[in-house]
């Protein structure tokens, strides 16, 4: 049989390569329309609860794939020239095809209250291109003092917006879901104040349980525990003074010095 196939070739080579060609070429064709896939692979089978869940709640709510996000770390990033080309940036980025928007340091907006026409406006804090160093300082200042950025009032504004939508809900008996960086960060932030205090409370009691326990002793109890807080506000003011703030990490750090340092 080898040899047959073996003489074929031979004997028909020329149409053989010419056969290979056409098809390499019809191949190559196709090969410039190849698409890239996006979305990430499958880790569980299409019949897991979890599977056929997520495909329900994209069916229903949709999902979106097209946010592209981008960040640096730059002590020196609120300087003139650095911050200008920052702005320039951003405006060469909405302009390539396909970008419906950018949403960056540089066009944050304000809410402005006008009192002669008694409404709101919004306001951009940046301006297109700023002047000097002394005017971008400035402008430095305002964005960190705004409260809604910057401060607990956050939890305030996002109460009042779900407090509006859910008595929406309950008037047409239909269910509101909320989604966002706003509303997760003040849900987490809120959640982490909430739990440090519980667990701060929770600890503390327990520790002191167990040292009478132990030492049956009120005054040996009192010594050891007035010890212990006194770590414990130590901790959190070496955190304030090295700036550092509470996350779902650091806010262990207090229930851990309860329990470590008796």
């Amino acid at each position: 049989m080898w040899p047959f196939i073996s003489a074929f070739i031979l004997r028909f080579r020329v149409s053989l390569l010419v056969v290979i060609l056409a098809f390499t070429a019809f191949m190559g064709y196709k090969a410039v329309g190849v698409q890239m896939k996006y979305e990430f692979p499958r880790m569980l089978p299409d019949d897991n609860l979890v599977s056929v869940e997520h495909d329900a709640f994209k069916k229903m709510f949709g999902e979106d794939g097209s946010l592209l996000i981008l960040g640096v770390r730059d002590s020196a990033f609120f300087t003139l020239d650095r911050f200008n080309d920052w702005i320039a940036l951003s405006k060469k980025m909405k302009q390539v095809s396909g970008v419906t928007g950018v949403a960056t340091v540089s066009n944050v907006i304000e809410v402005v209250k006008d009192t002669t026409q008694k409404k709101f406006y919004s306001a951009k804090v940046f301006p297109d291109r700023v002047e000097n160093q002394v005017q971008l300082d400035s402008l430095v200042l305002k964005l960190k003092s705004l409260s809604f950025y910057n401060s607990k009032a956050r939890f305030s504004i996002v109460d009042s917006l779900q407090l509006f939508a859910d008595t929406y809900g309950e008037k047409y008996d239909v269910k509101i879901h909320y989604s966002g960086l706003p509303y997760t960060r003040t849900r987490i932030a809120e959640m982490v104040e909430k739990e440090l205090d519980m667990f701060i409370i929770l600890a503390a009691v327990v520790t002191i349980i167990i040292l009478f326990l132990f030492f049956r002793s009120f005054k040996a109890v009192f010594v050891s525990s007035l010890v212990v807080g006194i770590s414990v506000i130590w901790s959190i003011g070496t955190m304030v003074l090295l700036g550092y703030k509470i996350t779902i990490l650091t806010g262990m750090i207090p229930p851990l010095m309860i329990v470590i340092g008796v």
